[in-house]
């Protein structure tokens, strides 16, 4: 039978760990130490956290496996998880120091429509690319954030408490979006956002969560009421590739997370894909990988 992918809710974590720094239900810090972390409660997993998260890694080790890949942090490493992420399991080394900061849905609209605008090709990126290896210098920086939102959260009786805890956290996500954003040499764009941008980034926003059942550009285009013409030529505009090639390469990057499990079957991750059959299925990932999905299977195991 099919594993099934639990969803767990911000509200639902909050009641299990009663965390101590939790601001509104919508801003988390915990400090996370390798003695705290035992096997116990992993059966939850698959699940999706209905939240955002980044994991800063102090000292020791850690092991996480998110959308069936495993991954391993060490000391000065940043791992920034989405909505979208599944995660599969995590383990740590004794010695483990590390801060989880995590965001509600509401902070993060609010953030996003308000105050920060994330270019498209590095919100896109953290979707695939979720750990970022930071110098000495930026990981302190961080650090320090994170310790002044720790402490102002407490500060209840602060006239005004809200204003600096966002302060804290546009810090945050704008410093840590600065480290992501040099990684793919995007420091240089321009970020003061303009109605094709606007259209470029919602249609990003689009295809991570529904890439799974839309393929065409016309499934884009009509939710953006705007036609596959034009929405095709925006996205061309600022990236350099079409609407299409976005399409397919977000298409290659779930598929490959899928096959990533081994209890899915190829005939599975086609249906789940939308895929017409299985064949078609087999000859889309062989186009654009150059292998089957047999192979990569085999090649990745």
């Amino acid at each position: 039978m099919e594993e099934e992918v639990r969803s767990f809710d911000l509200q639902e974590f909050i009641e299990v760990v009663k965390p101590e720094e939790n601001y509104d239900n919508q801003i988390i810090v915990m400090e996370i130490l390798g003695s705290q972390i035992t096997p116990s409660g992993q059966d939850i997993f698959p699940l999706r956290f209905e939240a955002a998260s980044s994991m800063l890694v102090c000292k020791g080790e850690l092991s996480v496996t998110m959308d069936y890949m495993p991954y391993t942090l060490t000391q000065q490493m940043l791992l920034e998880r989405s909505t979208l992420h599944v995660m599969n399991g995590f383990q740590a080394s004794h010695d483990f120091r590390g801060y989880h900061i995590i965001f509600g849905k509401k902070i993060l609209n609010y953030l996003f429509e308000e105050t920060v605008v994330i270019p498209k090709e590095y919100a896109l990126s953290k979707r695939y690319e979720p750990i970022i290896k930071l110098d000495s210098a930026d990981f302190h920086l961080l650090v320090d954030i994170v310790e002044r939102l720790r402490n102002n959260i407490r500060r209840k009786d602060h006239f005004f408490h809200k204003s600096i805890i966002l302060n804290e956290v546009r810090n945050f996500v704008m410093e840590s979006s600065n480290f992501g954003m040099k990684r793919i040499e995007l420091s240089g764009v321009n970020f003061e956002i303009s109605h094709i941008e606007d259209l470029a980034v919602r249609f990003m926003q689009l295809l991570a969560e529904k890439c799974l059942e839309w393929h065409e550009v016309s499934d884009y285009s009509t939710e953006l009421c705007v036609t596959p013409v034009y929405l095709s030529r925006t996205v061309k505009s600022l990236s350099g590739q079409t609407a299409m090639d976005w399409i397919n390469k977000a298409r290659i990057a779930e598929a490959k997370i899928l096959l990533r499990k081994p209890d899915n079957t190829v005939q599975y991750i086609a249906d789940k894909m939308n895929f017409s059959d299985q064949s078609a299925f087999g000859k889309f990932f062989k186009k654009h990988t150059g292998k089957s999905p047999v192979e990569y299977r085999r090649e990745i195991s």
